[in-house]
């Protein structure tokens, strides 16, 4: 979905969007039985190219540098952790950030993953 897991936040002027995004992948996480739900959220790292700014982000908050995105990112991330049973149900939950770098590679921050659920041992 556009705006990959900051789609689900509230933050911004998009707020209804983002309920009714919420509301569709709950439903999606119920009907499929997702077990682990992988958001992705993207921009520059601190010393990458801020043309690297994911677009949706850029959309909601048009006025907000680089840093100020990525610091709103891991905002909204906390904020859909406080939410996470209008959109991830039972599914474990993480979330990542795709950082361009500023020689133009990726690097993969981790803003959240959930303990790894301990399955019962079967004899």
């Amino acid at each position: 979905m556009p705006g990959g897991g900051g789609g689900l936040a509230s933050s911004g002027a998009h707020f209804l969007r983002a309920r009714e995004l919420r509301r569709e992948c709950y439903f999606l996480v119920e009907a499929h039985g997702v077990e682990h739900l992988i958001l992705l959220f993207h921009g520059p790292a601190p010393n990458g190219p801020a043309e690297a700014v994911c677009a949706d982000y850029r959309r909601k908050h048009p006025w907000y540098r680089p840093d100020q995105m990525r610091a709103q990112q891991e905002t909204d991330v906390r904020d859909l952790l406080n939410r996470r049973d209008e959109f991830a149900g039972s599914a474990r939950l993480s979330a990542y950030r795709i950082e361009v770098t500023a020689s133009g590679g990726l690097a993969v921050a981790t803003l959240h993953t959930d303990a790894t659920r301990q399955r019962p041992a079967f004899p």
